[in-house]
Formats: structure tokens, sequence, C-alpha cells
């Protein structure tokens, strides 16, 4: 048979996944881009679900409209330890709709449990936006970490380091910002005094 001509050469390059103007490595580095793209693409769906799922499961779990809540608001009372006062208004839904999750997934509290003191210090989530009915959280610091959403059984989150790594990262702060240890003695360091104590 004779030469191939030069159109009849470039389509069998083609089919091979070769290219006469590119070559065979070029067009890997496409096609690799193609699938880094589509990639990235399927993480960024993933992750838009889980929010999705997050807000529907809080709506189930309270029985209020929670689809429509856009901010967070998060306060703390310092008890009987010398802590400042919290105030914050947290807006990224991401944090928001994990903190609803985690809520929704404490087990409930063992009512004979013991449990050591609390000082007094809590935590309030309180979930609002525009058309739908505000909720809240009241979560001990210390002691049984008792977690209450009105209307609802009390909660337990001392097995639940989830929902303080959640907070603390919405806060944009350590666990033991939020939970810090307790000076019992004069000669302890790193700890927060009690306020009595004086």
């Amino acid at each position: 048979m004779g030469r191939k001509s030069d159109s009849q050469e470039a389509h069998a390059n083609t089919v091979k996944g070769t290219h006469p103007d590119r070559g065979p490595e070029r067009v890997g580095r496409s096609r690799g881009s193609i699938l880094l793209g589509s990639v990235v693409v399927l993480i960024t769906s993933l992750v838009a679900t889980g929010v999705v799922l997050a807000f529907h499961f809080a709506e189930a779990q309270f029985g209020i409209g929670f689809a429509g809540q856009i901010q967070l608001h998060i306060t703390r009372r310092p008890g009987n330890l010398e802590l400042p006062s919290l105030d914050r208004t947290i807006r990224v839904t991401a944090n928001i709709a994990a903190l609803a999750a985690d809520i929704r997934d404490l087990p409930p509290y063992p009512i004979y449990e013991r449990c050591p003191v609390s000082f007094g210090t809590y935590y309030t989530l309180t979930f609002e936006g525009p058309g739908s009915s505000p909720w809240s959280a009241t979560i001990e610091a210390r002691g049984c970490e008792v977690v209450q959403v009105p209307g609802q059984p009390p909660q337990w989150a001392a097995h639940s380091p989830q929902l303080w790594a959640d907070i603390a990262v919405a806060l944009n702060l350590t666990r033991n910002d939020l939970q810090p240890a307790v000076c019992l003695t004069p000669t302890d360091v790193n700890c927060v005094p009690i306020v009595s104590s004086r």
C-alpha cells in the first residue's frame, strides 16, 4: 500500500489519543486537568449536600423551620469562674448547620449520672433567622455538660467532643478557652480562678 496522506495520519493520531501538533504528553495533561476538575466538582457537591442534609435533620429533630435560619447567637455566662463574658453572632452557614446537627445527635442525659462541679458556667446557642421560629440550646461548660433545648428532654455533651470542637471553630477559640481548667489551689497555673476564692 502507498504512504498515508497527511489527513489520514492526523486522523489516526487523533484516534490513538495523540495529536500531530500537541503529542501524547500534552493530550495526557489535558485529560488530567479534566479529571481533576471533575473531582473538584464532585467534592463541592458532596459538601453542599452535607450542609443541606444537616439543615433537614435539624428541622426534623426540633419540629421547627430551621432551614430558614441564617445566624447563630452564642453567649457565655461565666458563673463562678473569672472568665470574660462572650457574645458573638455567627453567620457562616456550614458552622451553623454543623452545630445544629451536633445537638441533634447528642445522647439523652442519664438522670442518675454523678458529675463533677459545674461552677455555673454555661453557653447559650440561639439559632434564628427571618421567617422562622428561633430556638436555643443551653450547654453546661463543666459538670455534667447537660444540654437543654426548651421542650426537649435534656441531652448530654460530656462524651461528645465534636460539639465542643465545632463551637471552638465557630468562635475561633481553643477547647481550653471554652472549658478552661479551674485553679483549685493558689499554686495552680494555666487555669482560671474561682470568683469566691478571692
